[in-house]
């Protein structure tokens, strides 16, 4: 594992553990067989994904010499470094959309499933992923950046910011960003992406800005303060090899998120407005487990209410 991993592991728990604890929207698990799945994972990715996305980049760079017009990749590359990363940013996190929206599809939703049957909301959940799903994340965000021409620093430094985002927007806190919400994604509407609530089924597939939900018609922004279950319905995941190899296995879906039919029309865009319009409240009581079993029971009591 690249030391860079390690060190933004090490300063994300210890900047949003102690976050999710003194401001937890849910109940707080420290300890827990779902988070052993997360480092497994993370293991396992550490190890896949920067070695695809090294062969998505010299694939990409083949193609630019093969289709691209001589020159074109050179009149971005001398674009101001600065410039580079704003674009690059914006590309990569339409990347993040499209490549999120194409694993809610029936085939892909399988891989996609194993992120998704987190019921801890966790800023550690950021890193459950099967290795197909960041494969094809990886190259979604990889390929066209670098066909356009854009260094590949600049790439770099938008896949570190939307990195960054990941791991916050799936973090266990309240977190209010003012104005800025209306523009950045925040825990709260992430959060409702992993709802089990068919209603929030296939919303919100946005990385970093909420701008592609809105122009997609995919913005989900609804009145209820709290998200009252995570997960996803099936047998889930019993054992850490069953997280790798069940997907290749598993039948497609028949009527659950991820067939594909609970995409909302693209043609009509929501209003911007809702987003975030309702104040949440903080639980009464968040109590932390130390083991296996969830104690929180007037935390839960409230998610009943």
């Amino acid at each position: 594992m690249a030391m860079s991993l390690l060190y933004q592991l090490l300063i994300w728990a210890i900047v949003l553990t102690p976050a999710e604890y003194l401001f937890g929207a849910y109940p707080l698990v420290l300890a827990s067989f779902e988070r052993k799945q997360n480092a497994f994972l993370l293991l396992i990715n550490a190890c896949f994904i920067p070695v695809l996305t090294a062969v998505a980049t010299v694939a990409a760079v083949l193609c630019l010499e093969a289709v691209v017009p001589d020159g074109f990749g050179a009149i971005t590359g001398r674009q101001p470094f600065w410039l580079q990363i704003i674009e690059a940013v914006v590309l990569v996190d339409l990347g993040v959309y499209v490549s999120h929206r194409l694993l809610h599809t029936r085939y892909l939703w399988r891989f996609h499933e194993v992120h998704h049957s987190a019921e801890e909301m966790n800023w550690f959940v950021a890193f459950r992923f099967h290795p197909v799903d960041l494969g094809i994340n990886a190259i979604l965000t990889t390929i066209p950046a670098v066909l356009l021409g854009l260094s590949i620093e600049a790439i770099a430094v938008a896949k570190l910011i939307n990195g960054w985002q990941s791991t916050i927007s799936h973090a266990n806190v309240w977190l209010g960003l003012g104005p800025l919400r209306r523009i950045f994604i925040d825990p709260g509407f992430h959060h409702w992406h992993h709802a089990n609530d068919r209603d929030a089924y296939d919303r919100n597939f946005g990385g970093l800005l909420v701008v592609w939900d809105w122009l997609f018609g995919t913005l989900y922004a609804p009145n209820r303060k709290r998200v009252a279950k995570f997960g996803v319905d099936g047998p889930g995941y019993h054992s850490l090899s069953g997280l790798i190899i069940a997907p290749f296995r598993r039948p497609l879906p028949a009527t659950s998120q991820g067939d594909g039919h609970d995409l909302p029309d693209i043609k009509h865009a929501p209003a911007l407005s809702p987003v975030h319009d309702v104040e949440v409240e903080r639980p009464s009581e968040i109590t932390v487990a130390r083991d296996d079993l969830l104690v929180g029971s007037v935390a839960q009591s409230s998610e009943r209410s």
